[in-house]
């Protein structure tokens, strides 16, 4: 997918998974600490050069990207591509143990979810196309799953563990010159 990708000249994706929420679901609206943190995060990417901001269309990463939109002065264009990986469509109770089976073995998917693999892909191409259409930075807003997925596309080592690890926001950037970019992580 990135293979022979060359750049003329450096290019960052800020990675932001969306601020605190009250749950899970598509509508679900960031909580009051999920709002002034996502002022916080507004002002952490005031002075980075952010000339494109995409986002997931889920209530809660929107709510976060209007945020960051408003401080930057800049509009939000949402992707359907960078919603939350599907895990499956019936009420889990081992919902934790199911997220980690599927960071371990990519192409397992359970009743009515999409696999890991799947999720990733969309989720890249995503990224590549936001790549296309940036000039200098870009801010994607996402959700836990995916944001580490597609991490994980350019470093194996991401998995499990780095998703629980995850805060609400939570940043890390990919600087690009060439196909596998520099990756560290801004926020904790």
């Amino acid at each position: 997918m990135f293979k022979g990708y060359r750049m003329r000249m450096k290019k960052r994706i800020y990675l932001i998974l969306h601020c605190e929420a009250e749950g899970l679901a598509f509508r679900s609206k960031l909580t009051s600490e999920g709002r002034t943190a996502a002022q916080k995060l507004s002002d952490f990417l005031y002075d980075k050069d952010v000339d494109l901001i995409v986002s997931s269309p889920f209530i809660r990463a929107c709510e976060t990207a209007m945020h960051v939109s408003e401080r930057l002065q800049l509009k939000m264009i949402k992707d359907i591509r960078l919603s939350e990986k599907v895990l499956c469509t019936e009420n889990a109770e081992d919902w934790l143990t199911m997220v980690e089976k599927s960071f371990s073995d990519l192409d397992l998917t359970f009743p009515g979810g999409e696999s890991s693999n799947e999720a990733m892909k969309r989720g890249v191409i995503a990224l590549q196309d936001t790549l296309l259409h940036t000039g200098k930075s870009a801010a994607i807003i996402t959700h836990s799953n995916l944001l580490i997925l597609i991490l994980k596309h350019f470093q194996k080592e991401f998995g499990y563990q780095h998703w629980k690890a995850l805060t609400s926001p939570d940043v890390y950037t990919l600087e690009f010159l060439s196909e596998k970019p520099e990756i560290c992580r801004m926020w904790n």
